[in-house]
């Protein structure tokens, strides 16, 4: 098992990316995977808790069950959490070669990355100030 993550960090490509444009809806998408993470999380905790008390100082033998649904829902917060990272949220894969990031975001997301595109190309080609400055260096 050590082998493994050892050397899925070590095969592992990531790109940085400085700023996602997300819409809201992905947003919020989010925002409510977290809270029905941290809900489950809060139930964890509640059950692991009432199995204690059950078998502590009732002595009574419904902790075993208690305990087995803290651990379930332990796994659905996780399954939730891992859910509700941005990484999941953007649909984005880095290619085998991790030149390119394809991204099979939403309807907003997509309009939006394809703006701000347009905009960094726009920013690179140089204006007629620009190329007739370039010209005359030659």
């Amino acid at each position: 098992m050590v082998i493994y993550w050892i050397v899925v960090a070590a095969l592992r490509q990531t790109v940085i990316a400085p700023a996602w444009p997300f819409c809201h809806e992905c947003e919020q998408a989010r925002k409510r995977l977290r809270r029905v993470g941290l809900t489950l999380v809060g139930l964890m905790l509640l059950s692991f808790v009432g199995g204690i008390v059950v078998i502590g100082p009732l002595h009574n033998e419904a902790g075993g069950p208690a305990f087995l649904l803290g651990l379930l829902l332990a796994l659905a917060a996780i399954i939730v959490y891992g859910r509700a990272n941005w990484v999941v949220a953007s649909r984005a894969r880095v290619s085998g070669d991790g030149q390119w990031v394809p991204v099979d975001g939403c309807a907003g997301f997509d309009a939006a990355a394809q703006a701000i595109q347009q905009a960094a190309y726009a920013a690179q080609q140089p204006g007629p100030a620009q190329a007739a400055r370039n010209f005359n260096t030659w």
